[in-house]
């Protein structure tokens, strides 16, 4: 799923359709013709009236377009920021439109969020939820969203990087790939996978289940090979439709009563 699309709406909204870019070009060519005819005529006086009303026209015409434009984006913005308010991620979160708008992370975090809502309805999606650490006592670790599907209880990281990514599953760091200045750099990072693996064992051990994680990366982020748990919004999505049955509608009535009281416990 397009980031942008999610935040702003039909990616189609506030261009030119065919039919207008012709209708465009109309007032054009026809002033292209009165100028070529004025050159060839004795009755130039008339013919620069009629230049000059082409070219009147051409620019309210084309004014015109210009301001229906500008209209369409600033709806698409209001429509897009009306669904966000409504949305289930502003109401867990309330973080306002605009800085989910600028921040990478969230809005890869709230065009998940709508894509799992819309492709798998059933499941509940905590978000920025805490987890209490079982090695630490009053402490909790930071998680960006926990899925309950009844195929399990998924941990979701999101890792949004403009980037070739170069790793390993258990390899501690992994390396980026990328341009800067019009010259090819790597820097590295710790291995998110590791990372997040420490907020599954903290949710497994508080809830007594066997649950199952993944990073989310986004559409711009290459992956020089095929990292399982590694997932974008779609694979995830598809990953979902393909595991097998295995909690009951009362199993996910119980968890999500369980997940609830130990999230609204820590602040989640």
């Amino acid at each position: 799923m397009d980031m942008k699309e999610v935040l702003e709406g039909d990616k189609t909204q506030g261009r030119l359709s065919s039919g207008q870019a012709v209708a465009a070009g109309v007032p054009v060519a026809l002033l292209l013709a009165l100028v070529i005819w004025f050159l060839i005529s004795d009755d130039r006086g008339a013919i620069l009236f009629d230049v000059a009303l082409v070219a009147l026209a051409a620019n309210v015409f084309v004014l015109g377009i210009f301001l229906h434009r500008q209209f369409q984006a600033i709806r698409q913005h209001m429509n897009a920021k009306r669904r966000y308010r409504h949305s289930a991620f502003f109401e867990q979160t309330s973080i306002p439109f605009e800085v989910v708008r600028s921040d990478g992370k969230l809005r890869l975090s709230y065009a998940f969020h709508e894509a799992t809502r819309t492709s798998h309805p059933s499941a509940t999606l905590f978000v920025q939820a805490l987890v209490p650490d079982p090695y630490m006592p009053d402490q909790s670790l930071y998680t960006d969203v926990i899925v309950l599907h009844k195929s399990g209880v998924y941990v979701v990281d999101f890792l949004p990087l403009h980037a070739f990514v170069y790793g390993k599953p258990n390899a501690k760091y992994w390396t980026l790939g990328f341009e800067k200045d019009a010259q090819k750099q790597t820097r590295e990072i710790r291995n998110p996978l590791l990372m997040n693996q420490k907020r599954l064992n903290a949710l497994e051990a508080s809830l007594e289940i066997e649950g199952a994680q993944a990073v989310v990366v986004d559409g711009a982020t290459r992956l020089r090979m095929k990292i399982a748990n590694v997932h974008t919004i779609e694979s995830f999505q598809e990953h979902l439709t393909n595991q097998p049955t295995v909690y009951s509608e009362g199993d996910m009535r119980d968890l999500y009563n369980r997940l609830d009281r130990m999230l609204t416990h820590n602040g989640g």
